[in-house]
């Protein structure tokens, strides 16, 4: 599973809009959308790396990132 379709995954459990997640991360919603379909790689580097900031709007930890996803209606998915 590529980066961006973690990211679209965490973000359908999540229940959250291109735009919600953009605004919680500090980035636009088209740069999400790109980095999803795969068009559009994240910044893991720099001073504020996109990583970081998707992953704590996404309110997971780069282990949770990688892991198991739960799906949606999932108690772990309800619980963040």
């Amino acid at each position: 599973m590529s980066f961006g379709e973690r990211l679209k995954a965490w973000r359908t459990v999540r229940k959250l809009s291109l735009v919600e997640l953009g605004k919680r991360a500090g980035m636009s919603h088209t740069a999400l959308s790109g980095i999803e379909r795969g068009v559009r790689g994240a910044n893991v580097g720099g001073a504020r790396p996109q990583f970081e900031s998707l992953i704590r709007a996404l309110k997971v930890t780069p282990t949770q990132f990688y892991g198991t996803i739960p799906a949606p209606w999932s108690d772990a998915a309800q619980a963040a």
